[in-house]
């Protein structure tokens, strides 16, 4: 046999060759074999292909022990010429995706599959298939040559038809639930999405309210486009197994033998892992007679079910694992008859115009599901914003400030509200510059109405407005590793989004105009004040009152609500949301120490139910969303300048009331976290958490910084000092693991810059929580200490802010019944003694069962501690002109005054040099 030569996909029929052909028969029939002639044969009708396609019929001659003459009759599919269908299989990836599934069919193990359970012929014999940008080539067996025949009566398929087809996408679907099993993977698992499909619904959509003009049933169709967004990923809301579907099944993409006993299915275009039921739905509403779902529906789910599940069986006793039933199934069916509506939106027009649907049975349709209360209640029972049954992959965080788009908005401000919510408008503010942030940041503005109190009559012309937004940006304090400014430059970038496209009047009302509207006006434009110093309505960390399995802030939003003329209730959030970075550099530093995942996961672990059952009302923003994956993340929380709160950066020092707000706060979240370990453990919740914390970019930033200190204090003993101890910088490091106290949630890099006051600055808000995990809480106070407070303060006031803060921490862990469990016995629960082996042993304290005495001795041990917070800080604090010289020369005199320096270097006989301090 002659060697292979490679294929390539072909742009048309006229560039299909003799050679081209001849290797495609070799490469399938794995052969040699010697081409004779090709002839390309008319079909009548081949109206509705999305693809071109060409039938041919190959003559050739095969060489085994005597020549023997064959012909086959192919279908080769190519790209169509036609601009505008070309994008449509492009926008949805269906080119791609057919080809990828017809080399899944031509596997040995799927064949093998079929016919262990029964299926022969079920998909079209696969020759060749292949794409290359706007080259797509996949040649098929010409099912005609074996006397298959499609049927598409008008009036639909019969009983016996429907459930030959869905004992045969069955078979299908178990395939791949049994592939998916085993494998954890699969080719065609690819990101789905239907926008694309959004432009034919709008037209049939039309269409549909033009056929019911004069009835109830066209206002009804009117208010869906408002919606369409939401609707078209109806499937997405109702939970099912999940398994590769066909995604356009209806009888044109079926072809029966002669004893119509069995069939094969192709176009595969559409193709995608998703609910099974999909398919059913399209088949009975595309394709069969309304009596096959109006009297024998049961009939042929039972069918369908008995098919998938023996095929599993057949293949290995698969089915012992599946945990769904036919009642599920049945549920399931009833939950989708809205996703099989939106499809037969997007298809009868064509069916109408080329005869394949009757208009009689297209009202039946109507009728049956109209009676069902399938119309009734689509914005409810509909929608990714379906929290109890919608998988988190299913609302993907975005990239940047880009991907916000409408239907992201509703599905997320749906999910946190647990309501349906319509948006009508959202800006969004970018800060001019984006000195000190570690993420990408972005100031958002929405504008919704929660669909159970909108009783807007959506006929007519919605205007839309976009309000401005004020003040300084609360997030923008993050640092580069240890610094940051409090803004980001007073000039903003502001976006204004959401223009929607509307249905015209009575008149026009099969076809759509895009419109966008000015902006209606200030809509009561708040007052743009530069402002530092906020007040909240509530104090967040003053009173801590602990209410067992209740949590007042979590959860809770606090949202402007505007009541129209019409008695509509539209509602207003301002929210931050922060991204990945997009400077590698950054995503480098991030990655080191997996810092934006800990953010994320601690906000997470925050809004989740276990956390709230703590009962502890912790000083953080409120959480809308928060989610990543290898290669982006997104974090959503409640903007804090809307209720007064603001960053407050002094550069000599932050005064003994801000010190003592900071640590309040910080003690709440630390007395959190202490109850949360007695109740529950490490467990899955706070796996990041306590994920050990990988400390090497403090190393790469201490030591130069330390060599910065070395040179600005020359020809002092500090100089000398600096230098003693730059071979100790892991010894420093080490220091809160040698010196333990008690475990709990730390912030890890506590200053004022991530902290948001209050306006009368008795409370706070701490955010950015990148380097939180679990440690010594003591660390926390040095961070605070050195990397912000005012070193007079601490000379004077030390004793009085270390009571406070202790003060703070008891209240909270007596209230929350902290004083029953051993902290020693918390780790037993789920920490193996290798990962947490260093805290283990020593980590007996209870906290609530002393007092000052232990608290003081741990912070007298950690004082170098704050040391090298500060020095890792130093070049972000001074570029950043968050620090003066008399702040770190006090810190410093501070430090060697309590013999801090001295005391460490002797602690380590080979590397201190004893005779230069």
């Amino acid at each position: 046999m002659e060697e292979e030569r490679v294929l390539v996909p072909l742009h048309s029929l006229e560039d299909l060759s003799h050679d081209w052909l001849q290797q495609v028969l070799r490469n399938a029939l794995h052969t040699n074999v010697k081409f004779k002639s090709w002839k390309t044969n008319t079909k009548e009708d081949i109206t509705g292909f999305a693809s071109d396609i060409s039938f041919i019929t190959v003559s050739y001659i095969t060489h085994t022990h005597r020549e023997i003459e064959e012909t086959r009759s192919l279908v080769v599919k190519f790209m169509p010429q036609n601009t505008e269908t070309a994008n449509f299989l492009r926008d949805g990836n269906l080119a791609l995706r057919e080809v990828e599934f017809y080399k899944y069919a031509a596997s040995e193990e799927f064949k093998l599959f079929c016919h262990k359970s029964g299926m022969q012929n079920l998909i079209p014999e696969l020759y060749w298939a292949g794409i290359d940008g706007d080259r797509l080539t996949v040649v098929l067996e010409d099912l005609c040559c074996r006397k298959y025949k499609t049927l598409i009566p008008s009036e639909g398929i019969s009983l016996s038809q429907v459930k030959i087809i869905l004992s045969a996408i069955a078979t299908v679907h178990a395939a791949g639930f049994h592939s998916i099993n085993r494998y954890g993977s699969h080719q065609l698992d690819m990101p789905w999405n239907t926008a694309f499909l959004q432009k034919s619904v709008e037209v049939g959509l039309g269409r549909l309210t033009g056929i019911y003009s004069n009835t109830p049933l066209a206002g009804t169709f009117k208010v869906f486009f408002l919606h369409l967004e939401n609707l078209l990923h109806s499937d997405h809301c109702h939970s099912f197994l999940r398994t590769l579907i066909h995604g356009d099944l209806w009888t044109g993409n079926v072809m029966f033998s002669t004893d119509e006993k069995s069939v094969s299915i192709f176009d595969w275009q559409f193709a995608h892992f998703g609910n099974p039921v999909c398919d059913i739905i399209i088949l009975l509403i595309l394709s069969s007679s309304p009596s096959v779902y109006e009297d024998h529906l049961i009939e042929v789910l039972e069918c369908y079910w008995e098919s998938f599940k023996e095929s599993l069986m057949k293949n290995g006793g698969a089915a012992a694992e599946l945990t769904y039933t036919l009642q599920d199934l049945m549920r399931n069916v009833e939950d989708l008859w809205f996703f099989g509506f939106m499809f037969l939106c997007a298809a009868f027009p064509d069916l109408l115009d080329f005869n394949k649907m009757s208009e009689t049975r297209l009202k039946s349709i109507i009728t049956f599901l109209d009676k069902r209360g399938v119309f009734t209640r689509p914005l409810v029972s509909v929608g990714p914003y379906c929290i109890t049954k919608t998988e988190p992959q299913e609302l993907p965080p975005l990239k940047s400030d880009k991907e916000i788009s409408r239907r992201w908005l509703e599905a997320m401000l749906g999910r946190k509200t647990e309501t349906p919510v319509l948006v009508e408008s959202w800006s969004v503010r970018l800060p001019e510059g984006r000195e000190g942030f570690l993420s990408e940041i972005a100031f958002v503005e929405v504008e919704f109405v929660k669909q159970e109190v909108s009783q807007k009559d959506y006929s007519g012309k919605d205007e839309e407005s976009t309000q401005e937004m004020e003040n300084n940006e609360p997030y923008g304090n993050v640092r580069d590793c240890g610094s940051g400014d409090d803004g980001g430059g007073e000039e903003e970038n502001i976006r204004e989004v959401g223009c929607e496209e509307k249905l015209c009047d009575e008149e026009e009302r099969n076809s759509l105009e895009l419109e966008c509207e000015e902006p209606s006006g200030s809509g009561g434009k708040m007052k743009e004040e530069k402002k530092k110093m906020y007040h909240e309505e509530e104090d967040m960390v003053g009173k801590f009152e602990i209410v067992k399995y209740k949590s007042n802030r979590q959860g809770k939003i606090k949202r402007q609500k505007i009541t129209e003329e019409d008695g509509t209730r539209k509602e207003k959030c301002r929210l931050v949301f922060k991204f990945l970075p997009h400077d590698p550099n950054l995503k480098k530093f991030l990655d080191n120490g997996d810092l934006a995942e800990r953010e994320v996961e601690f906000y997470k672990f925050v809004s989740s139910n276990e956390f709230r059952d703590i009962g502890v009302d912790v000083p953080v923003p409120e959480v809308y969303y928060a989610s990543y994956t290898k290669d982006a993340i997104t974090l959503i929380l409640r903007d804090l300048n809307q209720d007064d709160y603001g960053s407050v950066i002094i550069r000599d020092g932050s005064s003994l009331d801000q010190t003592k707000t900071a640590l309040r706060a910080v003690a709440a979240v630390h007395a959190a976290g202490y109850l949360y370990l007695q109740c529950h453990g490490i467990q899955s919740s706070l796996a990041t958490l306590a994920r050990e914390f990988k400390t090497e970019f403090y190393e790469e930033f201490f030591q130069p910084n330390l060599n910065t200190l070395v040179e600005m204090y020359k020809g002092t003993s500090l100089a000398e000092i600096f230098k003693a101890l730059l071979p100790l910088t892991p010894e420093i490091r080490a220091t809160s693991c040698q010196n333990p106290f008690f475990e709990t949630i730390i912030h890890g890099d506590l200053w004022a810059g991530q902290l948001l006051y209050a306006h009368d600055q008795q409370s706070a808000s701490v955010i950015d929580w990148q380097f939180c995990h679990l440690d010594n809480p003591v660390s926390d106070i040095m961070s605070m200490f050195f990397m912000s407070t005012d070193p007079r303060v601490l000379e004077d006031h030390l004793p009085e802010i270390l009571e406070d803060y202790w003060r703070t921490l008891c209240r909270i862990l007596k209230a929350g019944g902290g004083n029953t469990t051993k902290i020693g016995d918390v780790w037993k629960m789920g920490v193996k003694d290798q990962e947490k082996g260093r805290n283990m042993k020593n980590n007996r304290v209870k906290p609530e069962e002393f007092g000052l005495e232990q608290l003081a001795a741990n912070v007298e041990k950690m004082w170098i501690y704050g040391f090298m917070f500060l020095t890792v800080s130093l070049h972000d604090f001074l570029n950043g002109d968050s620090i003066s010289r008399d702040r770190l020369d006090g810190a410093m005199t501070f430090l060697e005054k309590r013999g801090v320096f001295r005391r460490f270097l002797e602690k380590f006989d080979g590397r201190k040099t004893k005779d230069s301090i």
